[in-house]
């Protein structure tokens, strides 16, 4: 009876087919908005998958992204050995099984319009989220917004990524209603951005929304820059705080937190120096960082504030290399994908996903984004996008013949 609700899908004949269907729509509401639930649905989508894969109805697809994150971990798990506390780096690699998601998306997701379900859902999740945040701030004289989250720079960086899909989205669709109802959830997505006062998340929304502006052209990019501006000084004038918080973004010591961060990187960078090939390994920085507390007078140790920093310093610059390769890799996808003649809503995915990668690996230049779990859950979902519109959304070339 269950198979009855995907009438009209290609995945109707498969037996199992609902289970990553409906598994998928419960992950989907649950990213934006817990990380509990986020790991309670992962992990029932892929019993779902490996049910699938059992009966015959999947036939495993790689992408060109599978090399570069296997490097990646054979790094991490050599450097791991090699480094000051094994047992974290062993925890740290079960930690990356977050890197399932985007695998599962080009395996499982089979047709847009299950796919157009799964991003609705996300974005009402996150307007939820982002509306919960508004009524945090609001109703706390100005407090930062976590939303259902635990921390400020959480809530700003998640929401910050599905800002920048929902523009991308939007700006694909026709004048009408599924553009009105957008509209407003940019509206609330980016009154809860705001109330984070999550500065990172600021700086890598502009980087994002700058790319989706270039992506298509000037006439486009002038009415965003427009766009973003007045909801900036409707938000400045609502609350003063706001503008402040923006003059600490180039005063390098406006804020203890600004100074903070660039103690703790001139000691991310002894650390480099003193294990520049193979690094601390994963999960040892903060034992690193004793030896570095007194002279660089830190209160804080528990990451270095910048992915690339952290990378380097836990996993030495071959981590570094292999890291920053897993990213190169996605955004070459995506640009030799955007070269190709997509056709929306294709288009507006892939601009949208690749520029929330963009501004994640901005943010990260100030935050270690990388290590927490709710954002790199959104980042491999954002990732698996990218690669999803590559693997099934790319215009099918002409099959050559040959005269005799």
């Amino acid at each position: 009876m269950a198979t009855d609700l995907f009438a009209g899908h290609a995945e109707i004949k498969a037996a199992y087919g609902w289970t990553t269907r409906w598994a998928w729509r419960l992950f989907a509401v649950s990213l934006p908005v817990s990380i509990a639930a986020g790991h309670v649905t992962l992990g029932l989508l892929i019993l779902a998958t490996a049910l699938r894969v059992r009966a015959g109805e999947i036939r495993w697809k790689g992408t060109p992204l599978d090399r570069f994150i296997a490097i990646y971990l054979i790094v991490c798990l050599a450097t791991g050995i090699l480094g000051l506390v094994p047992v974290n780096a062993f925890v740290q690699l079960a930690s990356f099984w977050h890197i399932s998601i985007y695998l599962l998306m080009v395996n499982t997701i089979s047709d847009r319009e299950e796919m157009k379900k799964i991003l609705l859902l996300v974005f009402l999740g996150a307007m939820v989220n982002a509306a919960w945040g508004i009524v945090q701030n609001v109703t706390g004289g100005g407090i930062r917004a976590i939303g259902f989250f635990d921390h400020p720079i959480t809530f700003g960086g998640e929401i910050q990524l599905i800002l920048l899909l929902a523009v991308a989205v939007w700006l694909e669709l026709p004048w009408g209603g599924e553009r009105g109802w957008l509209g407003v959830g940019l509206l609330i997505l980016s009154g809860g951005l705001l109330v984070s006062y999550t500065r990172s998340a600021w700086i890598g929304f502009i980087t994002g929304v700058g790319g989706i502006g270039w992506s298509r052209g000037l006439r486009a990019w002038l009415p965003i820059v427009a766009g973003i501006g007045l909801v900036l000084v409707f938000a400045m004038m609502m609350e003063p705080a706001l503008w402040k918080r923006i003059q600490t973004i180039p005063d390098a010591r406006a804020t203890g937190s600004n100074e903070e961060r660039l103690r703790i990187w001139g000691a991310a960078i002894d650390v480099i120096k003193d294990h520049p090939i193979f690094g601390v390994g994963g999960g040892g920085f903060r034992t690193a960082m004793e030896a570095y507390r007194e002279r660089w007078g830190l209160t804080s140790r528990s990451h270095a504030h910048n992915n690339f920093l952290q990378q380097t310093a836990e996993h030495g610059l071959l981590g570094l290399a292999a890291f920053t390769a897993i990213w190169f890799a996605v955004l070459r996808a995506a640009w030799q994908a955007w070269r190709t003649d997509l056709s929306a809503p294709y288009r507006g995915w892939l601009v949208g996903g690749a520029m929330a990668v963009a501004a994640f690996l901005t943010a990260g230049l100030f935050e270690a984004n990388f290590g927490n779990s709710v954002t790199a859950m959104m980042i491999w979902f954002m990732v698996g996008l990218v690669m999803w519109v590559r693997a099934h959304g790319l215009p099918l070339r002409p099959i050559r013949t040959i005269e005799i």
